[in-house]
């Protein structure tokens, strides 16, 4: 019960455009405030692109929008990241599956950055 809530605000918080940052980190305090009495913890995960039928679409979409090949594309996109991929929803699973878990039982109020190093959140 505890982890389902937990889990279901960090799908309602989800990803936000950058200048509402600042409310959604409002909103996940008070959440957290909120829901600390009932010994639910309020976490966030900060995905950035998630390989996926949709991903692949858009990568399509914008090659052919600046007229270069859907490789090509992919290519820029991948360098961007630390890792130098795309990664797979089964990997941002993992990190759900720890704030899931026991493992996290003394986390809350903490945003996890998994997107093989496209962007470093509070850097």
């Amino acid at each position: 019960m505890k982890t389902t809530a937990a889990l279901l605000a960090m799908i309602l918080l989800g990803p936000v455009a950058a200048d509402a940052v600042p409310l959604r980190d409002r909103a996940m305090a008070h959440l957290g405030e909120t829901v600390r009495v009932h010994g639910i913890r309020v976490n966030g995960i900060h995905p950035g692109y998630i390989w996926s039928d949709k991903v692949e679409w858009y990568i399509g979409f914008l090659a052919e929008k600046e007229g270069i090949s859907y490789d090509e594309k992919k290519a820029q996109l991948e360098a961007e990241t630390s890792l130098g991929y795309l990664p797979h929803s089964s990997e941002i699973a993992g990190s759900v599956l720890f704030f899931a878990s026991d493992l996290s039982k003394c986390v809350t109020g903490q945003a996890l950055h998994v997107n093989g190093g496209h962007w470093f959140g509070g850097f």
